[in-house]
């Protein structure tokens, strides 16, 4: 009975080649709508725009994680299913979560290279003024340098080497998550109403993380929703 309730290793990697190519989706769309003239008349802003919004979209999906966890847990009790009951019978989706966090880390460096570079043309001078007189740009580049440290980070050695370091360092993906809204918020136009549901989502995500932690204060949960690395195989 075990061995049909535990997620099947050739599944997920089925699965996560699946996720793999719909992450990477966005930016071969822009690939193919760069060679194919299809950008509009301001391709610098459209493929600026677009991939700001996928590196905020990837943020926020990575977030997604640990309450769906949560939510997918009750949802399988609530109906009495034979799998899904438990937290553990989840962990394949939160292994996905590192793949969309360094998505997350590839289109916000699009975003970010394409202002360094096809917009400022690497003048570091230019680029120093630019962002001391638009507090956006300061947010973004902060949201970026944030993500450096987490995508760096993300291999299996490195959670071993840090240990309960690599928790509290992951946990900065809150405040970034915080920092790019507020990043898309200020360089909004007056009447784009797009923001606030992502804010909306935002103050969902971490209210949620909220109350489960003051829920579990005094009992500190076993299973944080924070990913673990894998054992390194053992010779036979």
């Amino acid at each position: 009975m075990a061995h049909i309730l535990e997620f099947p290793k050739r599944h997920f990697k089925l699965v996560k080649t699946f996720v793999f190519f719909l992450c990477a989706a966005p930016f071969l769309n822009l690939l193919w709508d760069f060679y194919s003239n299809n950008l509009g008349i301001n391709k610098l802003a459209h493929i600026t725009a677009s991939s700001g919004i996928w590196a905020l979209n990837m943020q926020l999906i990575s977030l997604t994680v640990t309450p769906l966890r949560r939510w997918l847990t009750r949802l399988m009790t609530m109906f009495h299913l034979m799998y899904g009951k438990r937290l553990s019978d989840w962990n394949w989706i939160v292994k996905l979560r590192r793949m969309i966090g360094l998505y997350a880390f590839f289109y916000a460096s699009i975003h970010l290279a394409i202002f360094a570079w096809f917009d400022q043309g690497f003048d570091w001078e230019s680029m120093y003024f630019e962002t001391i007189e638009k507090p956006y740009i300061l947010l973004g580049t902060t949201a970026w340098l944030l993500l450096v440290p987490l995508a760096l980070t993300s291999t299996d050695s490195a959670m071993r080497r840090l240990r309960r370091r690599w928790r509290s360092l992951h946990r900065g993906v809150y405040l970034i998550a915080i920092i790019s809204v507020m990043h898309y918020l200020l360089l909004s136009k007056v009447g784009v109403h797009v923001v606030w549901w992502y804010i909306t989502i935002v103050i969902i995500l971490l209210g949620d993380r909220l109350i489960f932690s003051l829920k579990t204060i005094s009992n500190r949960p076993n299973d944080d929703g924070m990913e673990v690395p894998e054992r390194p195989a053992t010779p036979s």
